[in-house]
C-alpha cells in the first residue's frame, strides 16, 4: 500500500514540475513517465489521463492551502496578521508554480472544457472551503473592530484574487512581479488617498 502511495507520489510530484516549467498542453504523459522512471502503463493504473494527474495536482495543493489556511486562522493573531501570513505563503508558492493555472487557449479549447469539468466537480468544494475559512477571519475581524463592516464572503473571494495579482502581472505583461506587501496594501487601503479626500 505505502509503494503505492509513493509511486503515485512520485507521478504527480513529477507531472508539476513539468507542467510548471513547460505548461499544461506542452507536457505530454510520456514525458511524465520518462522524468518519473516508470511505465506508461503504471500511470494509467493511478489515473485516467493527463487531464486527471492536472486535477489531482491541484487537489493536493489546495487541500495543503486548506491545512496552512486552518493552521494560520488557529493562530493567537489578529486578523490583519492572519491574511498578512497566508497571502506571504500563498504568493511564494503561487509565484513558483504559476505555469499550473493558464491553460486555456483555442487549439486546445476542447481539451480545456474537459479539464474544467473536472475542475467542477473536484477542485470547486476545495475552493469553496477555503473561500469559507477566510470568510471566517474577516468576520472575526468585522466583530473585534479591526476591519470595517463588509460582506466577509465577498471580501474573501476578493482577497483570494487579491493575491493572484503578482502572478497575473507576470504572465500577461511580463513586469517584474510585485512584491506582497505592495499587493495586500491594496486590499487593505484600496486605491483612494484618503489624505487628499479630506
Amino acid at each position: 500500500m505505502a509503494m503505492k502511495k509513493d509511486i503515485k507520489e512520485r507521478i504527480l510530484m513529477t507531472a508539476m514540475r513539468l507542467f510548471a516549467r513547460k505548461g499544461f498542453f506542452e507536457t505530454t504523459v510520456d514525458e511524465i513517465c520518462r522524468s518519473a522512471k516508470i511505465a506508461k502503463g503504471t500511470v494509467y493504473l493511478y489515473f485516467k489521463d493527463k487531464s486527471d494527474i492536472y486535477i489531482a495536482i491541484l487537489e493536493n495543493q489546495l487541500n495543503s492551502a486548506l491545512k496552512d489556511l486552518a493552521l494560520v486562522h488557529s493562530k493567537d493573531l489578529t486578523s490583519t496578521d492572519k491574511l498578512q501570513l497566508i497571502a506571504n505563503e500563498w504568493l511564494t508558492h503561487s509565484i513558483e508554480f504559476h505555469r499550473l493555472f493558464p491553460m486555456v487557449s483555442m487549439e486546445n479549447i476542447n481539451q480545456a472544457l474537459k479539464i474544467m469539468k473536472g475542475i467542477k466537480q473536484r477542485v470547486f468544494p476545495i475552493i469553496f472551503r477555503i473561500i469559507s475559512e477566510i470568510s471566517e477571519i474577516i468576520k472575526e475581524g468585522i466583530e473585534n473592530g479591526e476591519f470595517k463592516p463588509v460582506n466577509p464572503r465577498i471580501s474573501a473571494v476578493y482577497f483570494l484574487n487579491t493575491i493572484r495579482a503578482p502572478f497575473l502581472v507576470s504572465f500577461f505583461s511580463k513586469e517584474k512581479v510585485p512584491c506582497c506587501d505592495e499587493v495586500l496594501e491594496l486590499f487593505f487601503n484600496g486605491l483612494i488617498n484618503k489624505k487628499e479626500c479630506k
